[in-house]
């Protein structure tokens, strides 16, 4: 018998309990950190498939025999795909008995096999289905890389969202460097060996000519020209390369089905090992909320998730317009030359990139509060938007500046707009927020860059200027009517808390 009154037998059963809760903990952390890890893979694989029908376009469509405006619509297709799937993800994370790993899973393999499909389809109208199926899939899957993230860490999970979003940005920068080997090239060539062969009348000859390409295939091309002498003659020949671009597809597929397979693989070491820490963190996360936070009525959670929508409606299409027609408003309006346009754009994207890398440490320290952050990054788009279209037309270094503060300004927006809605309008973690922010993102997308390139190829070129700061215009208004309409909410319902709490006092 210890002196305690405790016996020895005791104290070790203590001590076997300590040890088993720290070892829980330890596969608790453990699991938490890999399923991260996977889910910045396969959310840089989605990254990696956003730049895939850019990059391969034009030799898609060469394989399928049309013309640029009909192929045009595989991008209409796909974001309205993406569209869908944001919406039924929003629907499928709020139930909670579905496994939000395995329906990851489940969601990038099938993706995979899909995407391995479509180069090996000779039909336009299959290809559109394939690219408007997996981009289902896709929009799937980017809301609910949001929401397993947001489960698996909790609070805590901002600076592990802005991470997610920069994985993303990687992807789609490999992608075109993947596919520059596979891609079709131009040979420009003169031959004057070639066998002719005489056709109808002496005035009127068809000459056969075999070409072997880099890649050993030999090319037939029948040229035909009119001539009477042909004895000296030398014919320049512009020919293209075979595409190869089925293998990008399936070296994109094949990863991303890799990644469909380590989910459903963790799910199993999960259950094998008794721990769903996202799971458990939606209990708490929940249990905890509803005893600490005053939840907003149904009628004006409505409200502010249609003003969220209509915000990230202009944010997908101040994204898309500039990075689809701010070439084309360069190289018309302004006179620049093609580099100079492809120089500014890789910038916008870069200056992206490297802004959501800096603002890691800013979620992870809180040095700035969300709605902090939000307002800073929500007056730069939106100052740069009016210098933009007073001043573009004086100096081109004034394109450059406002270019890039946009990027800054739009670039840790959507991660920080998820976060500030989580704390004040909807604070348990649910599908909603990211499927709206989705959908509404790509809606947009759709949209206005059409409308843009219809007004800068009929109106003028300076359209482009004009939509931009009215989306700018928007997106700020809308921004700043939620936060004061919220404000005003919680300050009402907090004088109507006090005036309760004063007429119950008598009372008691």
């Amino acid at each position: 018998m210890e002196p305690n009154g405790k016996t020895k037998s005791d104290n070790e059963n203590g001590i076997c309990q300590n040890e088993e809760k720290t070892t829980d903990v330890n596969e608790t952390k453990v699991l938490r950190w890999l399923t991260t890890i996977l889910l910045y893979a396969s959310f840089m694989g989605l990254g990696m498939i956003e730049g895939l029908l850019p990059a391969t376009f034009l030799d898609l469509r060469d394989q399928l025999g049309v013309d640029i405006s009909t192929m045009s619509f595989a991008f209409t297709t796909r974001y309205a795909g993406v569209v869908l799937g944001g919406v039924s993800a929003g629907w499928l994370t709020n139930i909670k008995t579905i496994n939000k790993s395995l329906l990851l899973g489940v969601c990038l393999i099938v993706s995979s096999v899909l995407m391995i499909i479509t180069p090996w389809l000779q039909h336009v109208a299959l290809v559109m289905m394939m690219i408007g199926l997996y981009g289902i899939l896709n929009g799937l899957a980017d809301t609910v890389h949001n929401v397993l993230l947001i489960l698996t860490w909790g609070q805590q999970a901002g600076p592990y969202l802005q991470g997610l979003h920069l994985s993303y940005s990687a992807g789609t920068f490999i992608t075109p460097v993947l596919a520059i080997p596979f891609l079709s090239r131009q040979i420009h060539s003169a031959h004057n060996n070639s066998k002719e062969v005489i056709v109808g009348d002496q005035s009127e000859m068809f000459i056969k000519k075999e070409y072997i390409l880099l890649n050993n295939h030999t090319f037939t091309m029948n040229e035909s020209y009119y001539s009477t002498n042909t004895s000296n003659g030398l014919t320049n020949i512009t020919t293209m390369t075979r595409s190869s671009i089925q293998f990008v597809y399936m070296i994109l597929g094949l990863y991303v089905g890799i990644m469909g397979l380590c989910f459903c693989i963790l799910v199993r070491c999960k259950k094998k090992n008794g721990s769903m820490p996202a799971t458990e963190v939606y209990d708490q996360e929940e249990s905890v909320i509803n005893q600490t936070h005053d939840t907003l009525p149904r009628y004006y959670r409505i409200k502010f998730l249609i003003f969220l929508g209509l915000i990230f409606f202009a944010y997908g299409s101040i994204q898309s317009t500039i990075g689809g027609l701010l070439i084309p408003f360069v190289v018309q309006g302004l006179h620049w030359t093609k580099q100079q346009g492809t120089m500014i754009i890789s910038a916008y994207w870069i200056i992206a990139s490297i802004s959501r890398l800096i603002n890691i440490p800013i979620y992870a320290t809180k040095v700035i509060t969300v709605t902090k952050l939000i307002v800073i990054n929500i007056l730069m788009t939106f100052l740069s938007s009016i210098i933009f279209v007073i001043f573009v037309q004086f100096h081109f270094i004034v394109v450059w500046i406002t270019m890039l503060g946009i990027s800054i300004g739009q670039a840790t927006l959507f991660v920080a707009a998820m976060l500030w809605y989580q704390e004040n309008i909807m604070p348990v973690t649910t599908g909603i927020i990211p499927s709206i922010l989705v959908s509404s993102q790509c809606l947009g997308a759709i949209l206005v860059p059409l409308l843009t390139g219809y007004l800068i190829d009929k109106v003028q070129a300076m359209c482009f200027s004009y939509v931009i700061v009215t989306l700018t215009t928007l997106m700020t208004s809308l921004s700043c009517f939620t936060y004061v309409s919220v404000r005003l909410y919680k300050k009402r319902h907090k004088q109507t808390e006090i005036a309760t709490e004063v007429e119950m006092k008598p009372m008691m």
